[in-house]
C-alpha cells in the first residue's frame, strides 16, 4: 500500500490557495486569526487557519491538512462552496 505523502503547512496553504483564488470571482485577504479568507462578493467560501480549512457548511466542517487526501478533500469541499454560491446567483458573483 502506497504511503501517503504528508504535506507541510505552507505548502498546503500555497496549494489551496492557487486553486481556490483561480476561480472567477474568488477574492482572499488575512482574516482575524491570521490565517486566509476566500469570499465571492460578501459571501466566505471557507478559510485557512494554521493546519486546518474552515468551510461554512450547515454544520461546519474542518479538514485537517496533513496528507494529500485532506489537501484534495479542502479542495473538493471549497468547490462544493463556490459552486452552491454562484448558483444561487445564476452564476453572478455579487452575493
Amino acid at each position: 500500500m502506497e504511503r501517503e505523502r504528508q504535506f507541510a503547512l505552507p505548502l498546503a496553504a500555497e496549494q489551496i490557495s492557487a486553486v481556490v483564488a483561480s476561480w472567477s470571482g474568488v477574492t482572499t485577504r488575512q482574516n482575524r486569526c491570521g490565517g486566509i479568507e476566500f469570499r465571492i462578493g460578501r459571501l466566505e467560501l471557507g478559510h485557512l487557519c494554521r493546519s486546518i480549512a474552515n468551510l461554512p457548511f450547515p454544520r461546519g466542517t474542518r479538514v485537517r491538512l496533513r496528507t494529500s487526501t485532506e489537501l484534495r478533500r479542502a479542495i473538493d469541499l471549497f468547490r462544493l462552496n463556490y459552486s452552491r454560491a454562484t448558483s444561487k446567483q445564476g452564476g453572478r458573483h455579487a452575493l
